[in-house]
C-alpha cells in the first residue's frame, strides 16, 4: 500500500474503498533506505490468475511478444523489471505469483518464507487470521546479486520491529561451499514438461554438473495434484469475505482464467467449519513431512526443478500454476533463475498428445 494511492487488487468493487493513509511497512521501509517510487504496476483479477487481466485496467502485456501472458499475480512488475523499465521490484506470491512472471517475462524472482519480509499494511484479500496458505512479499530483479542486496536490506533494518507479524531472523552470512549437492526434480509425469522447459533442465544440470557440482535425481512419493488437493482445502476456509462476493459486489462476473482455477474448489454457498481447518493442516502437515524426510534422506544442499510445465503462453491459457504452488503449500523458499529462451528449431517435436 502507497499513502493516497488506491489499490484495487483487480476489483472494480475496490474502486468505491478509501485510498491508503498510510503506507505499508515494506513501502516506509524502502522510502527510508531511499529508495524511489515512481508507479504501481498491474495484477489480475482478485489477484488469484497467473495472467494480467482485470476489469479496471484491462490485460498486462508480455513485454516479449505482446500476444503472451506475463503471468501473475505479479504481472505488471514481472513486465515491468522484464523489459528493464525498473532495476527492481516488489511483488506477492501465494501460489506462484512471482515466480510465474519471472519466468514469463524472465526476471530473476524469489518467493522467501511467509513473513520473513513484512507483509504488514498490505491491501487486504483475506481477512486476519485466516488458517490457510498466506502470501509473500519479495523481489523480482535482474540479477540473483540484486535479490540478496534487496533481502538483506530489508532483514537488516530488522522489520519485525516495525510488523508483529514479520519473522525474527536475523540476516546471516553462510559459509559458500565450493561443491554442492543438487537434488534434481525432473516434474510430475502427470504434468509433463514442454521441451523448451525440458531442454532448460536438462540444461541448467548439465552445466552446474561441469562446474563441479553433484547432482542427485529425486524421486518424491507425493505428486503435484496431491498438493493441489490441500491447496484447494485452504481456498475453502474463507466463506465471510469471499473474493467472489467482492465481485458480486462490483456487478462484475470472474473472467474464465480464475474459473479455471477454481473449478471444483470454488468457495461460494459453502460453510466452512473448525474440522475444516483442522483437516487442511492435518494433510498439509502430513505432505510437508513427507518431503522433508525425502530432502533430509537425500542429504541436498538446494532442489533444482521446473517452475512450470511450458514457457510464456498466450493470455488466459496459463491455467493452474503446479509447479509453483507446491511451495507456497510447504512454505519453502524458492526462486526463478532465467535459463536459455525457447527456440522453434531446437524444441521442434512431435506433439502426439502429450503436451495437449
Amino acid at each position: 500500500m502507497v499513502k493516497d494511492e488506491a489499490a484495487t487488487l483487480g476489483f472494480v468493487s475496490y474502486l468505491t474503498k478509501p485510498v491508503a493513509t498510510s503506507n505499508s511497512v515494506m513501502v516506509d521501509i524502502l522510502l527510508d533506505a531511499g529508495a524511489v517510487l515512481y508507479c504501481k504496476t498491474n495484477v489480475p483479477q482478485t489477484l488469484f490468475v497467473c495472467g494480467g487481466m482485470n476489469n479496471v485496467f484491462g490485460y498486462t502485456l508480455n513485454p516479449h511478444k505482446l500476444c503472451l501472458t506475463p503471468s501473475g499475480s505479479s504481472s505488471g512488475e514481472g513486465a515491468l523489471v522484464g523489459f528493464r523499465g525498473s532495476i527492481l521490484g516488489v511483488g506477492t506470491d501465494i501460489g506462484g505469483s512471482i515466480r510465474a512472471p519471472s519466468l514469463c517475462c524472465g526476471t530473476f524472482g524469489f518467493k522467501p518464507t511467509a513473513n520473513r519480509l513484512p507483509y504488514g499494511g498490505q491491501q487486504e484479500l483475506i481477512r486476519k487470521g485466516w488458517p490457510g496458505v498466506v502470501p509473500a512479499l519479495g523481489p523480482l530483479a535482474q540479477s540473483p546479486q540484486d535479490l540478496t542486496y534487496f533481502v538483506r536490506s530489508i532483514i537488516e533494518t530488522e522489520p519485525w520491529r516495525r510488523d508483529e507479524s514479520a519473522l525474527y531472523a536475523p540476516w546471516r552470512e553462510i559459509p559458500q561451499k565450493s561443491t554442492l549437492k543438487i537434488g534434481l526434480w525432473a516434474g510430475d509425469a502427470e504434468f509433463p514438461l514442454h521441451p523448451p522447459m525440458q531442454r532448460a533442465l536438462n540444461g541448467a544440470a548439465a552445466a552446474l554438473e561441469a562446474a563441479g557440482h553433484q547432482i542427485k535425481r529425486i524421486q518424491t512419493p507425493i505428486q503435484l495434484r496431491r498438493a493441489a488437493e490441500i491447496f484447494a482445502l485452504s481456498s475453502r476456509l474463507d466463506t465471510k469475505n469471499s473474493i467472489f462476493q467482492f465481485l458480486a459486489d462490483g456487478d462484475e462476473e470472474p473472467i474464465p482464467a480464475l474459473i479455471e482455477i477454481f473449478q471444483g474448489i470454488s468457495t461460494r454457498n459453502k460453510e466452512s467449519s473448525a474440522d475444516d481447518i483442522w483437516e487442511f493442516n492435518s494433510q498439509r502437515s502430513d505432505y510437508r513431512s513427507v518431503w522433508h524426510w525425502t530432502w533430509m534422506e537425500s542429504d541436498i544442499d538446494v532442489l533444482l526443478c521446473p517452475p512450470s510445465r511450458t514457457t510464456a503462453v498466450p493470455h488466459g491459457k496459463y491455467g493452474v500454476p503446479w509447479y509453483t504452488m507446491i511451495w507456497n503449500l510447504l512454505d519453502c523458499p524458492a526462486a526463478v533463475i532465467p535459463f536459455l529462451h525457447a527456440d522453434k528449431t531446437l524444441d521442434a517435436q512431435e506433439m502426439d498428445g502429450l503436451y495437449k
